[in-house]
Parts: structure tokens; sequence; C-alpha cells
């Protein structure tokens, strides 16, 4: 083969690649605009109301955390959410913060120094306030260490789309404990069942959420019942007298808070 040729050849194969990159390219921005950013924005709103509903209701979400160092520790009250979104006409970012805090300040009596310093490095990057002091044995020796703090713990759980996954990756930062857990999400799967029980999962009440695949039969019979659930429920309850909205589900998360929110004038 003449150098032209190859030349002509390898030019015909890089045009070809471009215009099916291209291709791609304006697939995956048609999937974002027409499947994915409207299933963005409804997060979005729902965890904007559940919000909203969680700062006026008295819903005590507590939470225990190991905590580098000190070990394991209760009732941690979980509160003060807050939310964050990248744009709000062409989303791709979604952030839910909160905090989860021991009730009083307490002396925690560590064993090594090397258990201590995990314990001062982790309560430094939680920015919790904490006072040490060395413990000793009859000869002055350092035996151990004493931290006195009241413990927090900050929680992330990130909505981020991934435009060459067509899909949106749902990562949590120290919400089953001090770790960080991620899993990709098919955009066909987020739907108000999946919604609640993402509200299910951030009140702790639903401990695997998104670990395991549903498979899209398995969904439809999940579906399925709760459509039987709210036939018969609207069945036995005509009227709508606990403030629910119709064709609510009765055991889902917005439509609880909404009950405890919006009494019916009588």
């Amino acid at each position: 083969m003449g150098l032209l040729e190859e030349l002509k050849r390898e030019a015909e194969n890089a045009r070809l690649a471009k215009e099916r990159e291209e291709a791609r390219q304006v697939e995956l921005e048609r999937i974002y605009h027409e499947e994915i950013r409207p299933r963005m924005l409804e997060i979005h709103r729902y965890l904007l109301e559940m919000i909203d509903h969680l700062n006026q209701v008295t819903w005590s979400v507590m939470a225990s955390y190991d905590f580098p160092g000190i070990g394991k520790v209760e009732n941690l009250l979980q509160g003060g959410y807050r939310i964050s979104i990248d744009s709000l006409q062409n989303p791709k970012k979604i952030v839910l913060r909160f905090e989860c805090v021991a009730p009083e300040e307490r002396k925690y009596v560590i064993d090594s120094r090397s258990q201590a310093d995990d314990a001062s490095q982790f309560l430094a990057a939680q920015r919790v306030p904490f006072t040490e002091w060395p413990i000793r044995d009859g000869l002055h020796q350092i035996i151990g260490l004493a931290i006195q703090a009241k413990l927090r713990v900050w929680v992330n759980l990130i909505f981020e789309v991934e435009m060459d996954k067509s899909s949106i990756r749902v990562s949590s930062h120290n919400f089953t404990g001090i770790t960080e857990i991620s899993f990709l999400t098919d955009y066909q799967n987020i739907d108000k069942l999946w919604l609640d029980q993402l509200g299910h999962y951030i009140l702790r009440k639903n401990e695997c959420f998104g670990q395991l695949d549903i498979s899209e039969e398995e969904r439809r019979q999940i579906r399925q019942h709760l459509e039987l659930e709210r036939k018969q429920y609207e069945l036995t309850n005509p009227t709508d007298e606990t403030g629910r909205e119709k064709g609510g589900i009765p055991d889902g998360i917005l439509p609880k808070l909404r009950k405890i929110l919006f009494k019916p004038i009588r």
C-alpha cells in the first residue's frame, strides 16, 4: 500500500471515529435532557419537601457510630439537614448534608497512643472541639489518653450524574458508619417507589437502599402491591380525614409527614 493510500485510510478512520463520538455525545445529551434531568429535579424536590417537613416535626432519628480510637457510641441525634444543587436548570449534582450529634459532652478513655492519634485526627477532621490529657500509672508512665468531647459526625449523601454511563451515582459519606459507599443507579429505576425507599433510608428505616439489584419484574410486582393497598385504603377511607394527598401511599415517608403537618380544618 502506498503512502497516500495509507494516509487516506487513517484519515477516513479518524473521520468515522469522530462522527461516532459526536453521535454518541448527542445521544448522551438527549438522554440527559429527556430522562435524567427530570429525575434529578424530582430528587431535589423530594428532598426539599422532606427536609421542610422534618424541620417542623419532632421525629427523632437516632444513629450509632464506631468512632476511630473510641469505639461504638449510640444515640447520636440526626438533624441539621441542608441541601445544595449545582443548577436548577440543568442539575448534575445534589448534596444532602446533615449531622449526627451526641446528646452531651463525655469523657472517653483510650488505651493506646495509636488509637488516641486515630481519635484525635478524626475529631479534628470533623471539626469537633475536644480536650485531651494523658493517663499515667503509679510510675508516671503514660498508659492511655482521655478525650472529652461532644461527639459529632458530618454526613453527606451525594447524587451525581455520570453522563458517559447515563446513570446517577449515589454516594454516602459517614452514613452507614465512618466509611464511604457508592453505587450507580439506572435513571429508569428512579420513580416514586425509589424516592420513598430513599426517604426510608435517610431516616434509617431501611438499611439496604441501593445495595440490592431489584429486577424490573420485582419492581412491577411491588408497584402492583402498592397500588392494591392504595385502592383498598381508598375504599375504607372514602374521605381524606388525615390530610394525606389523594392517591398517596399510606406508609410512605412524605405522606406520614404531611399527615402530621397539615391537619384538616374541622
